[in-house]
């Protein structure tokens, strides 16, 4: 093996699960001594890696969707703990307490 040592199938493991957490591919292939390339073939051998753009985007979609039902909850529960000002007080009065 005149270019390079072999890695056990831990250490693969390892770095495509650097990759899958969001470490870039150069800094795991710089970390593990490897080529792009080859971190890309383990990943297509272990039918693993970042997910696909679409797939992605539906995780982000979903999330979103979940995000403004949230939102929604938090916005009625602030509209039911106001109390609305007394009849002889102005806004401005009941805001700052003029």
């Amino acid at each position: 093996m005149p270019y390079g040592r072999r890695l056990d199938a831990d250490a693969i493991s390892n770095a495509i699960n650097q990759y899958e957490s969001g470490v870039s591919a150069g800094d795991v292939c710089a970390q593990f001594g490897v080529s792009v390339r080859t971190l890309y073939r383990w990943c297509e051998r272990q039918g693993r890696g970042r997910p696909r753009l679409e797939e992605r985007i539906a995780m982000l979609e979903a999330e979103n969707q979940a995000l403004k039902c949230e939102l929604e909850i938090l916005r009625s529960a602030l509209n039911k703990t106001k109390r609305p000002a007394p009849a002889n007080q102005s806004k401005r009065e009941a805001q700052f307490g003029d």
